[in-house]
């Protein structure tokens, strides 16, 4: 990605955020910064005074790291843990990281508690479909039935202990992808904190993080993306403060195949594109790597299923749009979402 556009990115996602706060000149120095990573675009956006640069690339630095051990992504890399994992799959258990081993564990915990719905298992399904490269289509049913029955994060053999991962047949690989990505950002919050920010924005993709509130005491403001995928329109702007604000839908990578548009969120159970009634889902609350992974199950689970494991999670809240163009929201959420988009009916949940 050429260094214009990222300078472009970067100034359209900190619009918003800082709408009201320019022109006053005893306002501390805005510094902000993009880089490209885990497949997109990072910014880290800094309002204080007497924070030196480097912080942010020391957030990209550690965001690097991450990248380079758990990238399932062999067009681009040599070799990273999770594509041992795979490449030993069975044949043998992979020693790993503290941080893979965390991510991976992680994985299955949120594969347990949504069903299956977030399973890290699906890598199989993502090459065999082509997602996110120019051969991108729908694959043979029998090709599919075959990979299909490849996957299931249950046989996924995780020893603590050892610090290993085995996948038990061969066939199987994982793609921590729809979690890693949370667990960067909150990293890279973790770093901003250690080094004295108290107020700053970190946007991985689409993961948001905010540090703190803004200069005048107020909350930042972040427009939650429409699921037509226009980047000038929301559903909503929710006022937030110290906590990861993730959303999924099916705007983000698809292609169209004989008039049929396929969306890259699959359903484990049928290897296809979720049909879940969702276009998008935004969830709210203190860790992006669980926001990360909620997002991407609860649009697979659909809205009532997704509602009762918020219920039990009284920390973090939700947004879905459906296809209904419902707006539903958790109560939790009420008195800070605002100027909902009008073509929806706003629900309150």
């Amino acid at each position: 990605m050429s260094s214009s556009l990222l300078q472009r990115l970067a100034a359209a996602l900190t619009l918003l955020f800082f709408a009201g706060c320019s022109g006053n000149e005893d306002l501390p120095p805005r510094i902000a910064d993009t880089a490209f990573l885990l497949g997109t675009a990072i910014t880290v956006t800094i309002q204080q005074h007497d924070i030196p640069r480097q912080v942010i690339q020391d957030v990209f630095d550690r965001t690097e790291e991450i990248q380079n051990l758990m990238s399932a992504n062999e067009r681009n890399y040599e070799s990273t843990e999770i594509l041992t994992i795979n490449r030993a799959a069975g044949e043998q258990a992979v020693t790993v990281s503290p941080e893979t081993l965390l991510v991976v564990q992680e994985s299955l915990e949120f594969a347990r508690l949504t069903g299956g719905a977030f399973d890290p298992s699906v890598h199989p399904l993502i090459v065999l479909w082509g997602m996110g490269t120019e051969q991108a289509s729908v694959p043979p049913a029998d090709l599919l039935e075959g990979v299909v029955a490849q996957i299931g994060w249950e046989d996924i053999q995780l020893d603590r202990e050892q610090g290993t991962v085995f996948l038990p047949r061969e066939g199987m690989s994982i793609d921590v992808g729809g979690i890693a990505k949370g667990y960067a950002a909150d990293e890279g919050a973790r770093i901003l904190r250690e080094a004295g920010v108290q107020r700053a924005i970190l946007d991985f993709g689409g993961d948001i993080v905010t540090i703190g509130g803004r200069v005048d005491g107020t909350p930042w403001r972040i427009g939650i993306q429409h699921p037509s995928g226009d980047r000038n329109r929301y559903l909503g702007i929710l006022n937030s403060r110290d906590e990861s604000v993730v959303s999924s839908g099916d705007y983000e990578r698809y292609f169209v195949q004989d008039g049929v548009r396929y969306h890259h969120i699959f359903d484990p159970e049928t290897g296809f594109p979720s049909t879940s009634g969702l276009n998008s889902v935004t969830v709210i609350g203190p860790q992006a790597i669980r926001t990360d992974a909620l997002s991407t199950a609860f649009f697979v689970m659909g809205l009532e299923a997704s509602l009762a494991v918020l219920a039990e999670m009284p920390d973090y809240e939700g947004i879905f749009a459906t296809e209904e163009m419902q707006l539903i929201i958790t109560a939790g959420l009420a008195d800070r979402f605002e100027r909902p988009d009008e073509a929806y009916t706003l629900i309150v949940r």
